[in-house]
């Protein structure tokens, strides 16, 4: 009998989806030696039907007294949020269970037998762990998706900066996607500007009047995996935040242009762009119209295949180094 790996994560309008999507990646990986299961207080539906197609057993719970009946001592628990503080955390040990914990803030205790961290320039002085606790930090530790994994040791050789692509979640409540869209639009040498939103995106009306406006401006909305590959795949530079979205961008292989919107978005932007995998323009609830507009202007065919090149080395063999990590604990 397979050891099960019993996930809590959440993902809706206020919080994003992101957690959903990486302990997706997370599942891919240890899918054929492990048994999965997801438990939600919050998902879209889209995401459960396509979690559930990909075999894994999901769970849909009120209360998390729910989630703690099911962990058993022969358990391996993942953690990813921001609610999980040490008492919830505590419950967990107390089981016999592995924990391990997905985190990028390190704002609170952990008792983690593992913590993961994809973001650059973590490293374990920044967590109050324990003794025991071991850590996988670093994008050779990314959370991709089966299309980006696959990807990722597949040479990609840029000859023009002709398509854009834009994302900023499903929800992007702060509406950067049109302020960016704006600036882009504003670009002639662009030929085609790919924009994805999803169901949670609350700025639709206003989107649709830009697309209406510039028959460049593709929108695509709540897009599959596959579907989100394709969109990145097709285009030849990508402006997103430093969030899973930029290592999926990364992984396919397109000069970046990121920042944040959020505090915990902050380091990593800077850390990508010290290790020249993205530009980083800073606060993007900031006026950035001329920064962007510099670095698209400044931008060379060299440049950007050398920060392709860059961002190809960096990111090959996560599966293994993941899903090794997962084997120690059976």
């Amino acid at each position: 009998m397979k050891t099960k790996v019993i996930i809590r994560a959440d993902g809706g309008p206020q919080i994003g989806l992101g957690h959903l999507v990486r302990c997706s990646a997370l599942a891919h990986m240890l899918k054929d030696d492990f048994s999965i299961s997801f438990f939600c207080k919050e998902i879209p539906e889209n995401l459960q039907d396509e979690f559930q197609q990909n075999g894994y057993f999901v769970v849909i719970i009120d209360h998390e007294d729910q989630f703690f009946s099911q962990i058993s001592g022969e358990s391996i628990v993942v953690l990813d949020g921001y609610g999980f503080d040490t008492d919830y955390q505590q419950r967990i040990k107390v089981s016999g269970a592995r924990l391990v914990c997905i985190d990028s803030i390190h704002d609170r205790g952990f008792l983690a037998d593992l913590i993961i961290s994809h973001a650059p320039g973590i490293t374990s002085d920044d967590y109050k762990a324990q003794p025991y606790t071991r850590f996988a930090l670093g994008i050779k530790y990314a959370l991709l998706r089966p299309s980006f994994l696959e990807q990722v040791n597949k040479t990609r050789i840029l000859t023009k900066i002709e398509n854009v692509f834009i994302c900023f979640g499903g929800a992007d409540p702060l509406n950067i996607t049109e302020k960016v869209l704006q600036v882009i639009s504003g670009i002639e040498r662009f030929k085609k500007i790919i924009v994805i939103t999803g169901t949670e995106y609350s700025s639709m009306q206003k989107l649709r009047e830009l697309t209406s406006k510039d028959s460049r401006i593709i929108h695509r909305s709540s897009l599959n995996e596959q579907e989100m590959f394709s969109a990145i795949h097709e285009s030849d530079i990508a402006v997103v935040p430093a969030s899973g979205i930029l290592l999926e961008v990364l992984s396919v292989g397109l000069p970046a242009i990121t920042g944040y919107y959020v505090t915990d978005q902050k380091k990593p932007a800077l850390n990508f762009s010290k290790l020249g995998l993205a530009y980083n323009i800073g606060d993007f609830r900031a006026d950035i119209k001329d920064d962007l507009i510099g670095i698209l202007n400044s931008l060379t065919i060299g440049k950007a295949q050398k920060m392709v090149d860059i961002q190809k080395q960096n990111l090959k063999g996560s599966t293994y180094n993941i899903r090794n990590l997962f084997m120690d604990f059976k």
